[in-house]
Order: structure tokens, then sequence, then C-alpha cells
């Protein structure tokens, strides 16, 4: 508001300077009225340095509305991207959504302040300019405005054909980010494979697609702006304004002798017939724009709008207790609605018991995780915690109380402390504590997940950063760091999902024992390879195809008496055993998580 008001102030004193050079110094000089040059040329330097003072105003009032908007624009996509649910990504490509919060919003907001800042100002000096024009000489006015219906007709042709490629542009340029982000987060992997050629050359394709359109777009722009900016505006209107405006100065006003147009006043239309042309460009620059950003609008106003499938609410806070149960639960990822990755599952997790799921991959173990920590929703069925169904639980209460430590921990830049302290930001996305500040319960949470010794011998000791996604710490040690985040919360219940499964050795036996502290006194699901893990829980559920195929304690389903007894659980142990070798940790399977 404040630079509309700045632009409205300072046009008067903008508009008048062409005035003042034609009619004031130069009609002046014309009928050798010399005494009046010196005042028309102090006026025009008046007028020119407020003209300069406002415009400083201007630029920086529209710049910092630009600044505003794209903080706006990309606050509220992000938070809405955070109130996606977890399957709204799995269908959702990771570079695509980093396109339109970074490219797009800010193309969006240039194109925007262009919008508003250039196309006011436009408005206001054709308006202007047409005004004086129309007064000085209407029959001049009216022939320079001729070309103006042709003007429209090829802008709105120009427009609707900038609209169609701008999209595809925008989302050319998502593909390029989205490989270019894909294959700088996986660098080792790529590396490995010595594939660095295959990626350059991945990327280079939509790059092409995107430089290809680019070059459509430039082509186009030279077309129009040949067209109407050169030929019509510049040569057509200016030949119409210098043969038609010679001839009113040839010609006499009836009833007065006097030259229908003056020389003055022909330099003076010129004046603002260059002007008119210049705002008139600027105008339908700023309609291009903005049919420009419609294309990268599009799909920020699409994530913005779009609505959750479960929308977070503050639900209920019970008394934890850590009793879970699985009642006839059904389910399909939204992906992949026709396959059934659980069905018809049922079982019960009391407080403070360890609960162990086997099965083949793709059994359905780690579904189950999923669902219990609400990322999805059953086709069928209702799961509980402490007799509540999770769906109407408070979000934050269930992750509080549902602490999950996966097969591959995600750590986040910073230091090991802010890693750990991750499980207790609060709701108002504040840390609890000041910054580097080491609270006790972090150093209590690290020696139970066994971590306390390595991290005292490091220089900067729990304020060591681990680079991004834990890169300076081993396999090892980021899964204890994940196990130390997980216990800081002190959760009742603990989902453990195959968390040793890709460790070596020494690595694998640092966090078992880190593990099996942090099960004491809380109830326990957890998807193991170490048959002592297995072995000692206090329930046994074997999955096959998403069905529980057979339930009860290690022992029982040895001897063949457990519920459901088919023998899969005995052949995974048989297996293992036959694989086994000579000081090796105790596997009862191979097989990775389902």
């Amino acid at each position: 508001m404040a630079g509309c008001l700045v632009l409205v102030v300072r046009l008067p004193f903008s508009l008048v300077l062409p005035y003042l050079v034609s009619e004031g110094v130069i009609g002046a000089l014309y009928h050798n009225q010399n005494d009046k040059v010196l005042r028309y040329v102090v006026y025009f330097v008046v007028a020119g340095t407020v003209d300069a003072i406002l415009d400083f105003g201007c630029v920086f009032l529209f710049s910092l509305t630009k600044a505003r908007i794209v903080r706006k624009l990309r606050l509220k996509l992000f938070d809405s991207m955070l109130r996606q649910e977890v399957a709204f990504y799995d269908a959702s490509s990771t570079g695509d959504i980093l396109s339109r919060l970074t490219s797009d919003t800010a193309e969006m907001a240039n194109d925007l302040t262009w919008v508003f800042r250039f196309s006011i100002e436009a408005v206001f000096r054709i308006a202007g300019i047409t005004g004086y024009m129309f007064w000085r000489c209407p029959r001049l006015a009216a022939a320079a405005c001729s070309v103006i219906p042709v003007i429209g007709l090829a802008n709105k042709l120009y427009g609707s054909w900038l609209h169609r490629n701008a999209k595809k542009v925008q989302q050319a340029l998502a593909d390029s980010n989205n490989v270019a982000q894909e294959v700088l987060s996986a660098f080792r992997t790529v590396a490995s494979f010595a594939n660095e050629p295959y990626e350059s050359r991945r990327f280079a394709g939509h790059v092409g697609t995107y430089f290809k359109l680019c070059v459509r777009q430039a082509v186009a722009d030279g077309v129009y702006y040949m067209f109407v900016s050169t030929f019509l505006m510049n040569t057509v209107g200016q030949g119409t304004i210098l043969a038609y405006g010679a001839y009113l100065c040839s010609q006499t006003s009836p009833g007065g002798g006097k030259p229908y147009l003056t020389v003055p006043q022909l330099v003076a239309f010129l004046a603002y017939r260059g002007d008119l042309q210049n705002w008139s460009n600027m105008l339908f620059d700023s309609f291009s724009n903005l049919v420009k950003s419609s294309g990268a609008s599009l799909k920020v106003f699409e994530l913005l709008e779009r609505e959750p499938q479960k929308t977070p609410h503050a639900g209920r806070r019970p008394e934890a207790e850590g009793h879970v149960s699985f009642q006839d639960v059904s389910f399909s990822y939204p992906t992949r609605p026709d396959v059934d990755v659980l069905q018809g599952v049922t079982f019960e997790a009391l407080p403070g018991t360890v609960t162990a799921l086997v099965g083949s991959s793709g059994a359905g173990k780690s579904t189950l995780f999923h669902l219990l920590e609400a990322f999805y929703e059953p086709r069928s069925g209702e799961i509980l915690v402490d007799g509540r169904s999770v769906a109407s639980l408070d979000p934050l209460w269930l992750h509080r109380t549902v602490g999950l430590v996966g097969q591959e921990p995600v750590l986040f830049s910073g230091s090991i402390c802010s890693n750990i302290l991750y499980g207790l930001i609060g709701e108002d996305g504040e840390l609890p504590f000041p910054e580097n500040f080491v609270p006790p319960r972090v150093v209590e949470a690290a020696q139970a997940a066994n971590l306390h010794d390595f991290i005292s011998g490091l220089p900067r000791g729990y304020l060591t950063e681990v680079g991004e996604k834990g890169v300076q710490l081993s396999g090892g040690q980021k899964q204890r760091v994940a196990i130390a985040r997980a216990l800081v919360q002190d959760p009742r219940v603990l989902l453990l999902d195959e968390a040793t499964s890709a460790l070596d050795a020494e690595s694998e036996a640092a966090v078992q024992e880190a593990l099996e502290r942090a099960m004491t006194g809380r109830t326990t699901l957890v998807i193991a390879h170490r048959l002592s893990t297995v072995a000692n829980a206090d329930q046994i559920l074997v999955l096959d195809q998403g069905r529980v195929v057979e339930r009860g304690v290690h022992e029982e389903l040895m001897a063949g008496s457990g519920l459901g007894e088919r023998g899969t659980y005995r052949g995974l142990v048989k297996r293992q055993t036959l694989g086994s070798r000579p000081g090796a940790p105790e596997h009862y399977s191979d097989t990775e998580t389902g």
C-alpha cells in the first residue's frame, strides 16, 4: 500500500518532464523567448530530483514486498507440506516438492511484484499521457491510439500460448531438480557403481528439455516484440504521428489563422508517444509475467489448498500404560490399493512384554509399525493403544508414547545432542533447553543407548557435529544415537524395526546391548533377526502374506504346540542353524523386513 501511495505521488513529477522539455524549453527557444528557457530548465531539474527521490521509495518498498511474499509463500507451503499424510509422500517426488518450494515461489513473487509495481504505474502513466494527448490534439491522439486494438489481439494470442508453455517449463525445471536432489542425496551409491556418466546424461536429458522449451519461448518472445513493440508501436505508431502531425502543423485552425498543431507540440507528442510505447510494453510485460507465473502458481496453490486425507487434530491423551491391540486389521497402501498387505491381523501386546514379529520379506511386519504410528489408516479393523483407537489420539501424545528405532536411522545436520533432543521438541517447535546446553536427560539416554563412552572421547563431546544425514558417524553409532533419541522421550511402547540387521558383528553387539537396556520395563514390538531376541520374547508372531499364521513362545513353536502351527517358524530357525558359522551372531533368518 505504501509503495502504491509513493508511486501515485511520484507520477505527476515524472509525467511533466517531457512537457517541460518540449513545450517548455524547446517551445521557448522556438518562439525566441530566451528569458523562459532558464526557468523551464530549473523546473525540469526540480521535478526530476523529486522524481528520483520518490523512485527510491518505489524500488525499496516493492522489493520489500517481494521479499515478504516469498517468505510468506514458502512458510505457508512448507507448513502445508508438514500437514500432509505420509501416503502423500509415497506418491510424490521430493525433488518436485522442493522445486515448488524454491523455484516456483520465487517465480511467483518476482512476477507478482512486477505486476503490482509496473502494471499500476503503467496504468497511471498511460492514462495521464493519453489524457494529455487528447487534450492537446484529439485528432492526432486518435491516430496514435489506432494500433491499440491490433496490439491487444496480438497480446491475447501470445498470452494464451505463453500460459501453456510456462506450465511445461516449470515441470521440466521440477524434473531436473528432482534428478539433482536424488543423485546428490545418494552420491555414495552413485560413486560406488561408477554411474556418474549415467546420472550426468539423465540430468542433461531433463535440462535439455527445459532448454528447448526456453528456446521456444525465446522465439515467441522475439516474434511478439518484433511485431508489437518494434513494428506496430515504434514504426507504425511513430510513422503515423510524424505523417499526420506534419500535416496538422501545416493546417490552420478554423477562424484563428493559427496552426492546428505547433512544432513544439508535435515534439511533445513524439516524446509522450515514446513514453506511451514504453509503458504500454511494461503493461503487456506485466500481463505476460502474470501468465508465466500462473504456470508456477498452479502447482503451488494446488499444494497450498490440498487437504490431508487424515486431518491432524488434538485428540485424547490418556494415561500411558503401553497396552497395544490389533483387532482384525486389514490394510493396503494408497499407492497400491489392489495389493492386500495385511489381512485380518489380530493380536495383543500387554504392558511390559516383548512381542517379536518374524516372517519373510513383504509379510507385513513393518506395516504393523506404520499403522501403530498412525502413518496410515487401516482399510478395516482397529488399532488400539491403552484401549483407545490411534485415530482418536493426539498425534503428539501418540508419538511420545510410541518410540521407533528403524533399520536405517535418519539423523539431521547438527550436533549429537541436538539429534537426541529431537525427541523432546515441544508443540511450539522450540527446544526445551538452551542451545549448546547438554541436559542430564540426554546423557542418561546416551548411557542407556551404550553411547556415552564413545561421545565422551570426542573433542567436542555431545556438541560434535554429525554432518548431513549423520555422515560423520558409523552405522552402529548412528543406530545408537537413534536409540537414545527414542529413549529420551521415555516411551511406554518401543518399536524396533530390524535395528541391527545392517551392522557388522562388533557394532551389532554394542547396539544389541543398548536395545536390551531400552526394552526393560517397556512394551516392545521387535522385528529382529537375532535368535536370542526372538527366543526370549514373551510372544512370537509369525507373519506370512499379511496374515498371522503362527503365534506362541519359542519353545512352543519349536515343539509344534503353538497356535496355528504350520512349521514356518521351525523352518526359519532350521535355515539359520544350517547356515550359521562358528563365532557369528545367532540369526534366525537372513530375510529382510517386510
